[in-house]
């Protein structure tokens, strides 16, 4: 089971922002534990072309792993990647998934820093 501590994470329905620094205080629609089970149940899932399951629902995107641990009561910091353990992508079971920091994720995948 993976645990992640994370200090004042806000839930909140306002949409990401990218751009200026100062809009990255705003977190995805899916944060909430209750609307991600909703969009993991409800919402229309297709495969990216990285092989990645995407949901689509009510006009949010969201890639099935993430709403997975997120619909477990995972808090997942900034700038954390989830990582498939067995290395299938297809395979989004709550065991299988662990959230890394990104230069730890890439030491698994030997890419990057």
């Amino acid at each position: 089971m993976v645990i992640i501590k994370s200090s004042k994470l806000k839930r909140s329905k306002t949409p990401y922002k990218y751009g200026k620094k100062s809009n990255y205080k705003f977190l995805p629609y899916y944060t909430n534990q209750d609307i991600a089970s909703e969009m993991i149940d409800k919402g229309v899932k297709s495969i990216t072309d990285n092989g990645y399951t995407n949901v689509a629902y009510k006009g949010h995107n969201a890639f099935l792993h993430r709403l997975v641990l997120i619909a477990n009561n995972v808090k997942i910091p900034k700038w954390y990647t989830i990582h498939h353990i067995d290395g299938n992508k297809n395979n989004n079971n709550f065991d299988n998934l662990e959230a890394l920091p990104r230069c730890e994720h890439n030491k698994k995948h030997k890419t990057g820093v």
